[in-house]
């Protein structure tokens, strides 16, 4: 039995020559398509490199907007957090950019190298085989050949390049790429938010400015003297003589009021509430008035003592781009002038049988807080210089002395600035700067409330109803009786404040008696009897009292 095996038909030559003609038209197509697809994406990677900026989490004007806002609110949690919130996606977003454009940078490259090669392959499948030809026409066919090798290196490798140069522009970054550059990078920014923080800060007033108004307790330089000569000689509320208005405080309060231009700062305080209250000066018009907020709860029987002494005993004071208030309860604020909280610290309550009532003071944008306590020898007592634009302290001194209700004073000597006050059986002096102690005096009894002055050169101090001392401010350390210039016992005060000026000095005894001494000598020029008690401290205008 046989088994026919079947014999393969050869292929005739126009079948063989279909295959070659359809896969060459099928890659040209894929060569166009790749070129368009090319010609796209390499337009769509220039642009998105073009507008890469708006991408930068660094130039982002919102955040730069932000920025802004928290250099004048350093404090304010909420502006920070929405800062981080948006930095983050900022972030995402420059990341998510950055990956397109590398992916696109690829594509591209895989895009020309199809293009490249479906174009070329396509070619040699339609190419006629090499046949010889006549010698004559070998060198123009060699000179065609080498045409066409030229045009497609140079459109292959432009190619090449447009898409080698996306992929590098793309993977570009603004990012530090270590810590020396980011350390640059934050060194920069801190210093441009330090120079737009300062730019937008208001101008801290000047020297003459702050003299010209009555910013603190005793008037800007501590003595109750006032630069002012237009001011009448007599009032009387019940006739309104001389009366421009009246206004009613809301809450009570033993300190004076400060001015500063056209503002009246006042501060009140009862059980429930502590406040401070600006006034317009010309109309008396109540601006605005702003409960500060409360510390630490204070015990009822510390309420129960300060209901007897009085919540707002110290006097504001001012800068003249902030109003700063202290109370007996410990609760220390600062308020721009339309009344927004600035800062705020709590103290606690402190240990003062007749509760806190020295006033606060500044010096250019410094504030002084003098906060003692307790009996000599306690701890707790201490001078303070603060930030007035921030509360935080520049520097802080212990003291071992008790409780004192003075208010010192800031003096110049030569290039030295001082601050004095009075505590204990001791008139000392401070350095401004640093805080140091640098010389203490002991010539004082008693319960400290007059508060010391400086006038020709001399600090006067007054030991109640003792003696008023004179001494000059240069020594250093703890200081002999010896370096007393003079002192007077006449009809001395337990309450008043003496005022000076640069030849007199005057005190005012609470049982209305009024003594004038020579401030070189101490000699006692004069007295005078008022049929009224006294216990406001007198000011000096225009050469009246």
């Amino acid at each position: 039995m046989t088994t026919d095996t079947p014999t393969p038909t050869p292929a005739t030559p126009t079948e063989r020559s279909v295959e070659p003609g359809r896969v060459a038209e099928s890659l040209r197509r894929l060569a166009r398509v790749a070129a368009v697809f090319c010609l796209s994406l390499g337009v769509l990677l220039m642009a998105q490199f073009l507008g890469g900026q708006a991408y930068d989490p660094f130039k982002s004007p919102q955040m730069a907007e932000l920025k802004a806002q928290l250099a004048k609110s350093p404090k304010d949690e909420a502006l920070k957090q929405q800062i981080r919130e948006l930095d983050l996606r900022l972030r995402q977003r420059y990341f998510a950019h950055l990956r397109r454009t590398r992916a696109g940078a690829w594509m591209l490259l895989i895009g020309v190298a199809a293009w490249v090669l479906s174009a070329k392959r396509a070619r040699v499948l339609t190419e006629s085989p090499h046949l010889p030809r006549p010698v004559e026409e070998a060198a123009a066919r060699h000179l065609e050949l080498a045409r066409r090798v030229r045009r497609a290196v140079l459109v292959s490798g432009g190619l090449v390049i447009l898409g080698l140069a996306g992929l590098a522009l793309g993977t570009r970054t603004h990012l530090p790429r270590d810590r020396a550059e980011l350390a640059a990078l934050e060194a920069a920014e801190r210093q441009g938010r330090e120079e737009q923080a300062a730019a937008a800060a208001p101008r801290l007033p000047s020297r003459e400015e702050y003299l010209a108004n009555w910013p603190r307790f005793l008037g800007p330089t501590g003595n109750a003297l006032s630069i002012h000569t237009n001011i009448p000689v007599r009032w009387d509320p019940e006739t309104g003589e001389n009366i421009l208005w009246k206004a009613e405080v809301p809450l009570p309060g033993y300190g004076s009021p400060i001015v500063w231009r056209d503002r009246l700062f006042v501060t009140g305080g009862n059980a429930e509430r502590r406040a401070v209250f600006c006034y317009d000066v010309r109309s008396g018009r109540l601006l605005w008035e702003q409960t500060v907020p409360a510390g630490p709860a204070v015990t009822a029987k510390q309420l129960k003592g300060l209901e007897q002494t009085g919540f707002a005993n110290s006097s504001p004071a001012t800068d003249g781009l902030r109003v700063y208030a202290v109370f007996a309860t410990g609760d220390l604020a600062a308020y721009d002038f339309d009344g927004k909280l600035v800062w705020i610290r709590h103290l606690g309550v402190p240990d003062d049988p007749y509760g806190h009532a020295a006033s606060l003071y500044t010096h250019e944008d410094r504030l002084v807080l003098q906060w003692d306590q307790g009996s000599e020898g306690d701890p707790g007592s201490k001078l303070m210089l603060l930030d007035g634009a921030t509360g935080n302290p520049v520097w802080e001194t212990e003291r071992d002395l008790g409780s004192s209700w003075a208010t010192g004073t800031i003096i110049q000597t030569g290039d030295r600035w001082q601050i004095i006050n009075v505590g204990g059986a001791w008139v000392l002096g401070y350095n401004l700067a640093t805080g140091k102690e640098l010389w203490r005096l002991e010539c004082l009894g008693g319960e400290l409330t007059p508060s010391p002055i400086f006038a020709g050169g001399l600090v006067l101090a007054v030991s109640p109803s003792d003696r008023l001392c004179a001494m000059r401010p240069d020594g250093q350390g703890e200081l002999g009786e010896d370096a007393l210039v003079w002192y007077g016992e006449e009809e001395v005060p337990d309450i008043a404040s003496p005022v000076a000026d640069e030849k007199r000095v005057f005190t005012i005894a609470t049982y209305g008696v009024l003594v004038c001494y020579d401030l070189k000598t101490g000699e006692k020029l004069w007295d005078h009897e008022v049929d009224m008690e006294c216990n406001a401290t007198p000011a000096i205008v225009a050469n009246r009292m």
